[in-house]
Parts: structure tokens; sequence; C-alpha cells
């Protein structure tokens, strides 16, 4: 479902700040959730030189404001319709930490995270184009396919390319910053286009293949595997340890 849903609006360094919460989300489905300014700042990968806490709020009310203009889709047996993500959103005045709790409307969403595990954060947040980002939720999404289509109007509207772009835009903005920025991430990535039939072969969607994981023999979402890379991940952002410490 997250995949489905354009983002639109919110910056890099917002869309790591969300993530970083939803992730916090995942195992706690509709329970209210507490979240230290500090635990929200070492997932995201936020840059801890920025000491004003003015100014780390600001970037939390940012983002739960964007949230709420999103409509997120609520489809059962009876009815159907939109709602908001969080049933509450609290930034405390007394302390640095918010409060979080899911519509339990939408716990189904955090189900589906499951396959992410903390390194797939880590590698998120290091991405700068939010074009990026959207693409490699998406392929992991459909990591052991080894591929997946997009159709052209898709594909505008999920990453929110301006109307203005025209091909040769999306090119050099998008589909080059992506290739750029998630080869490394992905072994053998390729973008292809599809063309339609027709005056100029228009571009009707976009193929993006990679090699897929076949066993997942060292597969770090398993067991003691994704233990040790929390553990690494942790001390990495600890920023309590020196670099000889660490």
């Amino acid at each position: 479902v997250l995949n489905s849903i354009c983002f639109k609006g919110l910056t890099p360094l917002e869309l790591n700040i969300f993530f970083s919460m939803i992730y916090r989300l995942k195992d706690n489905e509709t329970n209210e959730v507490v979240l230290t300014f500090d635990e929200i700042k070492t997932l995201s990968q936020y840059d801890k030189s920025r000491r004003d806490p003015t100014r780390f709020k600001n970037h939390l009310q940012n983002v739960y404001n964007k949230i709420l203009k999103i409509d997120f889709k609520i489809e059962t047996d009876e009815v159907e319709g939109f709602g908001n993500l969080f049933s509450h959103f609290l930034i405390s005045k007394a302390e640095p930490i918010i409060t979080m709790k899911v519509n339990k409307e939408f716990a189904y969403i955090f189900n589906e995270l499951s396959i992410y595990t903390s390194f797939d954060l880590l590698e998120y947040t290091t991405l700068k184009s939010t074009y990026s980002k959207k693409i490699f939720t998406l392929i992991k999404q459909f990591e052991k396919t080894g591929w997946v289509e997009i159709k052209y109007q898709e594909f505008r509207e999920l990453l929110d390319i301006p109307k203005s772009y025209r091909q040769t835009n999306i090119n050099q903005f998008v589909l080059k910053p992506i290739k750029e920025e998630l080869t490394p991430l992905f072994k053998g990535l390729t973008i292809r286009k599809k063309y339609g039939k027709g005056r100029g072969k228009p571009v009707i969607g976009y193929r993006f293949t990679w090699k897929a994981e076949i066993n997942h023999a060292d597969d770090f979402s398993k067991g003691k595997q994704e233990d040790l890379r929390i553990k690494l991940f942790n001390i990495e952002h600890n920023g309590e340890l020196t670099q000889k410490e660490k």
C-alpha cells in the first residue's frame, strides 16, 4: 500500500524521518509508541550538528502536516473511503519525545513492512533523491522477482514528476539519479523504456530489472544475522562513542 502512495511535497530529509518513524511502528501496529528525538535522529541519519531542537521539532511538524494531507484508503466488506494514518501524533513540550498511534484501519499497512530490515532503512536514508527513494521501496517489494514494470502515467504520478517535464527532463533529473544511486544497491540494475505504437513511438512505461536474490542465503533479515546488523547499526550511530571505540 505504501508503494502505491505518492508522498507529495516531502523532502528527502522528511522522508527519512517519516520512514524511520513507521519502521519503529511496524511491530506495534495500533499500540501507542513513544519515540525520543535522538532515536528518530539516529534511525534517519539526521545531521546531529544541527543542535537546535526547535528546528528538528519543525521538521517533525512538517512531516505530520504533509502526511495529514495524504488520503489513505479504507476498504472493507462493508465500507470504502479515506482516513488519516495516525489517530494522534503528539510532540511533548516538556521533553524531546513524540507519541504516536496508528488508526486501527491501517494496521495492515504495517504488516507489509515486515520485509524491511534496519539495514534497508540504513540504505534508504543514504539516498539523496526522492525519486530514488520511491523506486528503492518499490524494488524491495519485488526484490525476489528481479523485475518490475510501471506504466508511464502511473510512474509520473507515483514519483510526483512535474507536469512540465518532457522525456529528456525525465531522463536527466529522474532516471539518471535513480540509476546512479540504486545501482550499487541492486546488482545489475537496468532501466528500459517501453514504447508504444504509432507516430513517434511514445514511451508507455518503464521496466526495472536487477539480479534477484535466489535463496537469501546471506539475508540479514533472519534471526541472529539481523540482530548483528542492528547492533552494528546502533554502534555506528552512537554519538557517545569515539571513532576509536566504535
